[in-house]
């Protein structure tokens, strides 16, 4: 008898005639839907892998409101090009996790004091540019430069101010640049998955 297994889809992949119905009326379907079960022994997926063939022949029970399918797979181990093939790729992963941890405490800004105010200021690649802009202005021309703050304050800066907030908002570049460096550095060095994967990419970034 010709079957679809339901389980190995969301309800929302079943053909359309067939979203949302009981089981009672998926099982009445022609050809019907069945649940599907599988079996696979415990292992670590570090060194083992599930074999892609399920062991024939697939067991039915048809003593429930739907039939199900039990399919049982074996494992196998890793060959040496397998495991360093799925080390290189939790490396991958991790870089990502390592760069997107980067941009979030780049574009997070810093609080800084300025003329007497907590101000927030900015640090994305735009701000930083700014305020190189305007550092290198008032230092030009000796004169100061107001601006007003998200929170509506009105701050005054001249060319020691905004020198000032250039020098912290690089210092905090470079703490976080070296904090991707030594991720970066920690994750390459890592020859064990479980070493792998106890790195904290979200620590360390302040």
């Amino acid at each position: 008898m010709p079957y679809a297994y339901r389980g190995q889809y969301p309800m929302d992949a079943l053909p359309p005639h067939a979203r949302g119905l009981p089981d009672a009326a998926l099982a009445a379907l022609d050809p019907p839907i069945y649940h599907v079960r599988s079996i696979v022994p415990e292992h670590d997926p570090d060194t083992h892998t599930r074999v892609p063939e399920p062991v024939a022949p697939p067991g039915f029970d048809e003593t429930g409101p739907i039939p199900v399918v039990t399919l049982t797979y074996e494992i196998r181990p890793l060959t040496p090009p397998e495991i360093a093939a799925r080390l290189e790729g939790l490396r991958a992963e991790w870089r990502t996790r390592a760069t997107r941890a980067f941009r979030r405490a780049r574009d997070a800004g810093i609080t800084l004091e300025i003329a007497g105010q907590t101000v927030h200021v900015e640090t994305t690649d735009t701000a930083i540019a700014q305020i190189r802009a305007l550092r290198d202005l008032l230092a030009d021309t000796d004169g100061t430069q107001a601006f007003v703050t998200r929170s509506g304050a009105r701050v005054i800066v001249d060319a020691a101010g905004i020198a000032a907030i250039h020098d912290a908002v690089a210092a905090r570049w470079r703490l976080i640049l070296a904090r991707e460096e030594a991720l970066y550095a920690a994750i390459d060095a890592c020859t064990d998955p479980a070493d792998l994967r106890a790195i904290d990419t979200r620590a360390g970034w302040s």
